[in-house]
């Protein structure tokens, strides 16, 4: 995923006529998804602000995460950025040759170890900006092996600035602790359902029936009746299980596109400009004053700085934009038509690839403007997910 993109998430009933509008208009559309009537995608910034404007014209809400611009360097220190660069690059090397901590590399895939592992050495006053003449290694690594779950063995080695530990695991160890909350399997399409295995959990439905998105298959929540107090009198009783399975059902979508024969289109003009980021201890700092004017795209790259083979905490980010102007185009009839099966194409690709299209019906209209078109796929294909209870304590 290209980081320069920004990610935007349409609710709304007419979320999906906005979606139609970027894949009419060939907007730079990625990992377009639908989860739970919400349509996620990522798109650069000018694309999102568009569609984030246009949201209000219809039913449908807009979200686009902030991004907080790391504020510009002084002029004087911009002039001279290989002086301030030089000065910073002669700071890391006095932290490096005296042996200090500055990054840790823990060589284990679990999120869990790894965190019990940082714990282990927070408690022995071990972190960023310690020095590796205080570690014991071989005591260390018998205090990780005691007391982190899941590791039979580990390794503490240095390099450099990096401190590396490396572990065996002895058994497989959960990929989340979200594993052990109650749920329920839930229908993701308003669908006919066709076969359900269940694993755990109690079934809602038969097979035949229709479901609403978001109606419950296999509940996770059971009631029973249990004896209590001397009299033995019943009592209902709610038990909490995490209800898994498979569903299988057959569901329609519609697409509906509305192409115009006069329209914008992005061109590029072959303007180029680049600038450049010094990226130190995470911080971004920009090495100029302001950015390029206009419309453009952009492209970033970034190179970490090494010196005799260590890899210092510090990069250079260079950001490339490139310039468009948008200009009014007039396609033909035939064009039309061609753009019309490119977005069906991509709305197939996008949110029904994970699916058996059993049927497509295309209602196909040229009107005065333009193209008309209604799609209608008939899909089939795995429709539960698992939805956590979250229970009041």
């Amino acid at each position: 995923m290209n980081s320069a993109l920004t990610k935007v998430s349409l609710t709304g009933k007419d979320a999906k006529k906005v979606i139609n509008y970027a894949l009419e208009r060939s907007f730079p559309i990625e990992d377009l998804r639908e989860v739970n009537s919400e349509f996620v995608f990522y798109t650069s910034e000018k694309n999102a602000l568009k569609i984030k404007k246009l949201c209000l014209k219809y039913e449908c809400s807009c979200e686009i995460p902030c991004k907080k611009d790391t504020p510009a360097i002084l002029k004087i220190v911009s002039r001279h950025p290989g002086f301030f660069t030089g000065l910073v690059i002669s700071a890391i090397c006095a932290y490096v040759f005296s042996g200090m901590i500055l990054s840790i590399r823990i060589d284990n895939n679990s999120i869990k170890v790894r965190n019990d592992i940082l714990g282990v050495l927070s408690e022995k006053g071990i972190g960023i900006g310690s020095y590796t003449d205080e570690l014991e290694p071989v005591k260390l690594e018998r205090e990780l092996k005691a007391k982190v779950p899941g590791i039979s063995w580990a390794g503490i080695s240095a390099q450099g600035s990096t401190l590396i530990i490396d572990t065996i695991n002895n058994v497989p160890i959960p990929e989340s602790d979200s594993k052990r909350l109650p749920c329920n399997v839930v229908a993701l399409h308003d669908c006919v359902i066709d076969d359900v295995q269940v694993y755990n959990g109690d079934l809602n439905v038969s097979i035949g029936s229709g479901v609403r998105a978001g109606d419950i298959i296999i509940s996770g929540v059971r009631n029973e009746e249990i004896s209590t107090g001397k009299d033995k009198k019943p009592k209902k009783v709610k038990k909490y299980l995490r209800a898994d399975g498979k569903v299988f059902g057959t569901f329609e979508k519609t697409l509906e596109l509305n192409l115009k024969y006069k329209d914008t289109q992005l061109i590029p003009t072959g303007n180029t400009q680049k600038v450049k980021y010094i990226d130190i201890f995470g911080a971004h700092i920009p090495l100029f004053i302001d950015r390029p004017e206009g419309e453009y795209s952009f492209n970033a790259t970034t190179d970490q700085l090494t010196i005799f083979g260590f890899e210092l905490p510090v990069a250079v980010t260079e950001v490339k934009y490139d310039e468009y102007n948008e200009t009014e185009v007039t396609y033909s009839k035939d064009q039309l038509l061609e753009k019309t099966q490119q977005a069906i194409s991509d709305y197939q690709n996008n949110f029904l690839k994970n699916y058996e299209i059993i049927d497509i019906k295309k209602i196909i209209k040229e009107t005065k403007t333009g193209i008309k078109a209604t799609v209608t796929f008939m899909a089939r294909g795995e429709i539960g997910e698992q939805v956590d209870i979250f229970l009041n304590k």
